[in-house]
C-alpha cells in the first residue's frame, strides 16, 4: 500500500490535500473488520486497493467512474479560463484524472532526464518521430476505439517528450539550481520531490497558472513490522526540503 500526497498549486501558493476517512464518508458507525462492513458501506474497508481508488476518486455516488477528484477540480477551473495541468510522478494518476467530455491530459513527471527517442534512426534529421505523429495524427469514423485511443496516448506522449527536451534547455539556459535539495539525493521520496520541484520551475514555460500534482510513498502496508514512524520520518524530511 502507498500513501498518495496530492497538493493544488495557485499564483505562488501550495494547498496540500490530505487523504479523506473513507470510514467518516461512507459508514454511519465505527466499523472493524469483524462487522459486515459489506453492507454497511460501499467500498471493503479491508481492501488496500479498495481504499486507495475511493481516496483518489471521492465520488461516492458514481458519478464519474475513473474520475479523480483532483482531475475534477481541474475541469472546473479550465471551463471559468485558467490555465490548468494535471501531473503525476511516474504514474498513479487517477486522483488527477478528469472527465472524458473534459480531455484534459495528465503529464507525467519523470524522476529521470529525459532521454532520446530513436537514436540509431533508418531515417534522417528526426523524420521518424515525423512519420509517427502523420501515422498517429487525424483519425477517421471507422477507425476502432482502441486505435483512436492508442494513437491519442501515442501523439500526447511524444508531445510531451518534445516538451520536456525543451523545457530541460531552458533551465540550463537559466543555471537553475536547486539548494534545498543534494545533487544526488539518496531516497527514493526525495528523488521523487526533486524532480516535482524542477518540473513546477516550468510554470511559466506551460503556460499554466493552475495545477495540482500527486506522488506516491510506497510502504505503508505494515503486515511484518509497525514502521510507520520511520515511514513520517522519511516524509517529514523530504517535505521540509521541498
Amino acid at each position: 500500500m502507498c500513501f498518495a500526497l496530492a497538493f493544488y498549486v495557485f499564483d505562488r501558493t501550495i494547498v496540500f490535500l490530505p487523504s479523506m476517512s473513507l470510514t467518516i464518508r461512507y459508514a454511519a458507525q465505527p466499523l472493524t473488520k469483524h462487522d459486515d462492513y459489506f453492507s454497511l458501506t460501499k467500498v471493503q474497508l479491508g481492501a488496500h486497493n479498495h481504499m486507495q481508488r475511493e481516496t483518489y476518486e471521492v465520488d461516492t455516488r458514481g458519478i464519474m467512474h475513473g474520475s479523480g477528484v483532483g482531475g475534477r477540480i481541474l475541469d472546473v477551473l479550465n471551463r471559468h479560463g485558467h490555465q490548468t495541468s494535471a501531473n503525476a510522478v511516474e504514474g498513479r494518476d487517477t486522483l488527477v484524472k478528469g472527465s472524458p467530455n473534459d480531455n484534459n491530459p495528465v503529464w507525467t513527471v519523470s524522476e529521470r532526464s529525459p532521454g532520446i527517442i530513436d537514436q540509431i534512426s533508418s531515417l534522417p534529421d528526426g523524420a521518424m518521430l515525423d512519420l509517427v505523429k502523420q501515422l498517429n495524427g487525424e483519425g477517421e469514423p471507422e477507425n476502432s476505439l482502441y486505435g483512436e485511443t492508442w494513437s491519442a496516448k501515442l501523439s500526447q506522449s511524444l508531445f510531451q517528450y518534445e516538451e520536456s527536451h525543451r523545457m530541460q534547455t531552458e533551465l540550463e539556459g537559466l543555471n537553475f539550481t536547486l539548494t534545498s535539495f543534494p545533487e544526488s539525493p539518496e531516497g527514493t521520496l526525495d528523488q521523487r520531490f526533486k524532480s516535482l520541484a524542477e518540473y513546477m520551475s516550468t510554470r511559466h514555460l506551460r503556460k499554466v497558472d493552475r495545477e495540482v500534482f500527486v506522488l506516491s510513498h510506497e510502504g505503508y502496508d505494515m503486515h511484518r513490522e509497525n514502521t510507520l514512524g520511520k515511514k513520517f520520518s522519511e516524509l517529514n524530511a523530504s517535505l521540509q526540503q521541498f
